[in-house]
């Protein structure tokens, strides 16, 4: 604002541009600047990772997951046996979107990237939405629409999951659309049945993992920046996403 300008040192002298020290009679002022990649609305649910499985939007998780370098910091690191959620997560009816970084570290088996549905169960209300990972190199994203009382299903060729590097993955719903894409572009999509998502609000959010089979289809590897929205994506949203890389997402605060 057009006062003297000052140099700070962390435990060392306060001078001015001058080199002579601060005076007493000095007010001073700090504005922190967060710099992100992209400002997407509509989270309700965003764990950054970076050794914690606190939220940035959203509950905590609960469970335990090791932690390893990602795209934007440390993300999660998955075994295979290892699950993590929360059962307090904003539930959804009427548009969904979910979306992450990952880098498998094994083939050959199903593996959970987000899950909200409880397997068996023909219950609407055990069922909502989920993201898996085929052996043979698909993604395999379901949402159980009640008006139908069938679940929604999308198989999406992704071979490139496997090639051993992070890439991004997301998955929309709005009642009009189911879409899969990878690394900000569409794959697959389909017309959806207009129906009605069950809320589902017994259970739980899970990252890596399902529940109710005898195998709960543990993720191995890394997720990095997982995030639930409570509408569909645009095309375009996703490929900011994905082109922000490391410099990852905001929210408002």
């Amino acid at each position: 604002g057009g006062g003297t300008r000052y140099t700070v040192t962390v435990d060392g002298a306060v001078t001015d541009l001058a080199g002579n020290p601060l005076g007493a009679d000095v007010t001073w002022s700090f504005t922190t600047i967060v710099l992100c990649g992209v400002d997407v609305p509509g989270l309700i649910g965003w764990w950054p990772g970076a050794d914690s499985l606190d939220a940035r939007v959203g509950p905590g998780l609960g469970g335990s997951a090791a932690f390893a370098d990602g795209v934007v910091g440390r993300g999660m690191l998955f075994d295979g046996a290892t699950t993590v959620g929360t059962g307090t997560l904003t539930t959804v009816s009427t548009g969904v979107s979910v979306e992450a970084w990952i880098r498998p570290a094994q083939t050959g088996r199903v593996q959970a990237i987000v899950s909200r549905w409880d397997f068996p169960s023909t219950d609407d209300t055990a069922r909502s939405y989920s993201l898996l990972l085929l052996p043979n190199g698909e993604l395999l994203w379901e949402t159980d629409e009640t008006s139908t009382r069938r679940p929604e299903v999308l198989w999406a060729a992704a071979p490139q999951l496997f090639d051993g590097d992070f890439h991004h993955v997301a998955a929309t719903w709005d009642g009009t659309a189911i879409v899969v894409y990878v690394d900000g572009a569409e794959i697959a999509s389909k017309p959806s049945q207009r129906g009605a998502l069950n809320p589902a609000d017994q259970v739980s959010f899970r990252l890596g993992s399902t529940a109710g089979r005898a195998t709960f289809f543990g993720f191995n590897g890394i997720i990095d920046e997982p995030a639930v929205y409570d509408r569909a994506l645009t095309a375009a949203e996703v490929a900011a996403i994905h082109s922000a890389g490391s410099a990852g997402k905001c929210t408002p605060t």
